[in-house]
């Protein structure tokens, strides 16, 4: 059932990159039995978000990250973590990767940093994954075409989007 399930999300992923001027995202990995129950129990306190990459180059795109992922109630408040070797790897946390290469969902959650990007083509990419501990929880990547800028209403239309479905019910 859950192999339908991606198959779905796959074919609505090719469907919406047919169309240029739209943010997209896929869920391209969700946990059995993970539900929203988790996200609010798995650690007390907020949620700490850890944010790789500045495509911009102005400095704002943690800021605006956090902005934007608090807009989506998950249960939990939103703030922002620096990685680095003091930062606990037990807890619940949230990496959000902006035109990386390299590291996969589980390789970030066990400390990997990936390769970050400027945007230069006009072209954003996204990932976002929900670890616990070192597990990997749940996992969304995305991408939007033609911006320039953190204030762009298509970043905050993926960083949204992305948001809703990396914390999502699992069917």
């Amino acid at each position: 059932m859950q192999s339908l399930h991606r198959l779905a999300a796959f074919a609505a992923l090719l469907a919406l990159t047919a169309c240029d001027d739209v943010p997209t995202s896929v869920v391209s990995y969700q946990e059995s039995g993970i539900d929203s129950t988790l996200i609010a129990t798995i650690a007390d306190g907020p949620m700490p978000v850890v944010v790789i990459g500045d495509p911009f180059n102005d400095g704002s795109v943690a800021e605006r990250t956090l902005k934007e992922m608090s807009v989506v109630q998950i249960g939990r408040a939103i703030e922002y973590a620096q990685a680095g070797p003091d930062f606990p790897t037990d807890d619940a946390r949230t990496f959000v990767v902006f035109n990386g290469s390299g590291a996969s969902g589980e390789r970030i959650c066990q400390g990997e940093v990936p390769e970050t990007a400027a945007v230069g083509s006009g072209e954003l990419t996204l990932r976002m994954v929900f670890c616990g501990g070192s597990r990997r929880l749940s996992d969304v990547q995305g991408r939007t075409p033609n911006i320039a800028t953190s204030g762009h209403e298509f970043f905050s239309m993926l960083v949204r989007g992305a948001t809703r479905s990396l914390y999502r019910e699992a069917d």
